[in-house]
């Protein structure tokens, strides 16, 4: 989980300092928006949090059984609590975005950054509800280099390389393709890995 928020947190500075390159008031738009995704995110973690409490319970008792109806539960309704702001805050992005910001330059552009990256933290919550079941069962590694590999090797790249056709927006869309990508690798693990037939 160290290493996790390592890989995490090293992400974040690395897409910082793109958005810095596209000038101020990109960069305010950028941390406007980030601060919004903080509270998008919250009920998908809760509803990890307590998929990995009820995961390793279920496992402990040998109720494969109920894992299977936790992990479909829990997608379900980490879907729904992440899907319900995001659509809220599309519905009224402008008056959400001038909580954090004034009208102007940056307002519009948080406008922009919100309608392309926030519906992949809907995936995003879905993922955590895999991982979370995988990281209950003691299969702690494959989450971390799902991450990284989705962080570091699909968000960053794809922000940098597609930077001087997309400019700003590459950034943006970045973050969707990423959430797709560790939804990705977790739902193929949580099928095909070994993660069940960890002693």
């Amino acid at each position: 989980m160290g290493l996790t928020t390592v890989v995490v947190t090293g992400s974040a500075l690395a897409m910082i300092k793109l958005v810095n390159g596209y000038g101020v008031a990109t960069a305010a738009a950028y941390g406007a928006a980030t601060q919004l995704w903080v509270y998008v995110q919250m009920p998908g973690m809760a509803v990890g949090q307590s998929v990995t409490s009820m995961g390793a319970q279920a496992i402990g008792a040998g109720r494969w059984d109920r894992v299977n109806q936790l992990a479909f539960k829990g997608m379900a309704i980490g879907f729904s609590v992440t899907a319900a702001p995001v659509m809220l805050i599309y519905a009224f992005n402008r008056q959400v975005m001038r909580i954090f910001l004034p009208a102007g330059e940056a307002l519009e552009i948080a406008q922009t950054v919100n309608n392309h990256a926030l519906w992949g933290f809907v995936f995003f919550s879905v993922s955590i509800v895999l991982t979370s079941l995988q990281r209950a069962a003691g299969a702690v590694l494959a989450p971390l280099i799902f991450i990284f590999v989705s962080m570091w090797l699909v968000r960053i790249p794809l922000a940098t390389i597609t930077a001087h056709h997309w400019g700003a927006e590459a950034i943006w869309w970045s973050f969707p393709f990423a959430s797709v990508a560790i939804l990705g690798f977790s739902a193929a693990y949580y099928r095909f890995g070994r993660w069940r037939m960890r002693p």
